[in-house]
């Protein structure tokens, strides 16, 4: 254990002592100032009743009041049972959802950075890897959803120990090794928390396929001995499924998110009318269109339903979907939302003059150029903490433009491609994108920014010492 201790550079060990202090702090802060209530919400809110109801003995169901129908326990068919079994384990050993918070805390504070910068020095070079892990630890990104009973950071961290494995696996002669193996179980587990990463893993296990059966100049038989146990892992999921709803899949995530979201955000668009509201009229449409009870809009027996009245809809409205996927680029890529967030664990004071707020993105949809005097009143009732935040992200992502651009390593295709997909398959949620959506990619996202930073600093370095001469 020593040995592999000292192979670790400092800076990746200041990275992890410095996320421990930030998520300690934080936990204690929180935990003596508010309840769970601050750390559970929204999608939260349904992930804790599906594992109350897993280790109470009812299955993967919500309890749902549909029609004429009695209160009554639904097959989940949106959500896999990643996240909930996660906190059952804590319920089964007499633990609460405040020990949760806590073993994710401690384990994406070391973790986090230690496996990103693994995977950055094999991927690019240890310099990068130090950069990656620095910014991993440093980023509110990942420490504030730490504190949030949600998906990505879980998925971060077992897709992370998933991807160091493969990286030994690979150097290793016998292809069935026992890294193999667990990089293939723990690829599963990821997709059981969040299914809708599975292309985005799926894919970019095929990119490497291909660059490795390129470079070796024969098949890569590793890729198929992963992707056969991971999928041998989830078989059992997709048998449930199809007994459930007639149909294979993992969840209802997809299609429904496309009929929902994204022509939801059309319509608010071209209606010039809220998101929310296009979304539950087409939730309504749905129950009185096809006969549908509310929990079925979420099976993925209606996906190609769905998939065939929004295509049409949406093909309609091509000038409306460039000006969208424009405004989801950026918002993918820039959105952080590190008010809101701090706000609610209590660590920001709520600004009362907040509560009518509108979104920014919505103005210059309306507007264009004409809302800059509205959203300048908007950042002011948020202490512009809005424009530091996308500062701070987009000087991030000019670090990753330059980082392409200037480093030699071809693993930076693989990041692209893995950036891009991340994207496209974001925007199924339309309007309602967040930066969450970017965590279980931020570690690849970091090292093309470590590459530019580097960059910009050894600039800096040479024209200091120019200056000094």
């Amino acid at each position: 254990m020593k040995r592999y201790i000292d192979t670790v550079p400092r800076l990746v060990k200041i990275a992890i002592i410095l996320a421990l202090c930030i998520n300690c702090l934080g936990l204690l802060f929180i935990f003596t100032h508010y309840d769970k209530s601050a750390m559970v919400a929204g999608d939260g809110l349904v992930y804790e009743e599906l594992a109350q109801n897993l280790h109470n003995g009812n299955g993967f169901t919500l309890l749902r009041y549909d029609g004429e129908y009695a209160p009554r326990y639904v097959p989940e068919t949106f959500r896999t049972p990643g996240l909930p079994s996660l906190l059952v384990v804590f319920y089964k050993l007499g633990l609460g959802i405040n020990s949760y918070f806590i073993a994710l805390s401690l384990l994406s504070a070391v973790l986090v950075p230690l496996l990103g910068w693994y995977v950055a020095k094999t991927l690019f070079t240890q310099k990068v890897g130090e950069v990656t892990a620095l910014l991993l630890a440093l980023e509110p990104l990942v420490w504030l959803h730490n504190w949030s009973f949600i998906s990505e950071v879980p998925f971060l961290i077992v897709s992370l120990f998933g991807y160091t494995l493969l990286i030994r696996a690979y150097k290793k002669t016998f292809v069935c090794s026992y890294e193999a193996f667990l990089s293939g179980v723990l690829f599963a587990s990821a997709v059981y928390i969040r299914p809708a990463l599975f292309p985005i893993l799926l894919f970019g296990l095929f990119i490497v396929f291909l660059e490795r059966s390129i470079a070796v100049k024969k098949v890569a038989y590793l890729f198929v001995f992963v992707v056969g146990i991971m999928f041998a892992c989830l078989s059992p999921w997709y048998v449930h499924m199809h007994n459930i709803t007639g149909v294979y899949a993992l969840s209802g995530t997809g299609w429904r998110n496309v009929y929902t979201d994204y022509l939801a955000s059309i319509r608010a668009i071209n209606n010039n009318t809220n998101f929310i509201v296009e979304k539950e009229a087409l939730k309504q449409y749905a129950i009185e269109r096809w006969g549908l009870e509310r929990s079925e809009i979420n099976s993925p027996s209606q996906s190609d339903t769905f998939k065939t009245y929004a295509i049409p809809e949406i093909l309609a409205n091509k000038q409306t979907v460039i000006k969208l996927q424009s405004l989801l680029f950026v918002s993918y890529f820039t959105h952080t939302d590190y008010q809101r967030k701090l706000q609610k664990l209590g660590m920001l004071p709520m600004n009362k003059t907040e509560q009518g707020r509108v979104s920014s993105t919505r103005l210059v949809i309306e507007q264009g150029v004409f809302a800059t005097d509205d959203i300048y009143k908007e950042m002011k009732n948020r202490y512009f903490m809005p424009v530091i935040e996308r500062l701070w992200a987009g000087l991030l992502l000019c670090m990753v433009i330059i980082g392409f651009f200037v480093t030699q390593s071809k693993a930076r295709y693989l990041v692209l491609f893995l950036m891009t997909l991340g994207y496209l398959t974001s925007s199924a949620i339309g309007l309602g994108i967040e930066g969450r959506l970017r965590v279980p990619l931020l570690p690849f996202y970091f090292m093309l920014a470590s590459c530019g930073i580097l960059f910009i600093l050894q600039i800096f370095k040479r024209n200091i010492t120019l200056w000094k001469k």
